[in-house]
């Protein structure tokens, strides 16, 4: 999470789907898209943070971006992975 700071979310092109691109953490990515301020028509289902490129195992976890933030979207009760390259 980004505290004390302004967090800009602008809209990208990719073809097929509604997208943004958002300056911060994952944790502020994933607060945002659950906060219905840019998907208000729709909540998730499922969120799957990463992809992390080292490991998220053992005590790594308590710092990954993308355990950090599926557990921001559990903790905002949507199912959440988190996804990383090596074990």
């Amino acid at each position: 999470m980004t505290p004390g700071e302004t967090i800009a979310a602008s809209s990208a092109d990719i073809k097929g789907a509604t997208a943004f691109e958002v300056s911060g953490t994952t944790v502020d990515c994933i607060s945002l898209g659950l906060s219905g301020a840019l998907f208000a028509w729709s909540k998730p289902i499922l969120v799957i943070s990463g992809i992390n490129q080292g490991s998220s195992c053992g005590h790594q976890m308590f710092y990954s971006g993308a355990v950090a933030g599926a557990r921001e979207a559990l903790i905002s009760g949507v199912p959440s992975l988190s996804i990383s390259l090596n074990w």
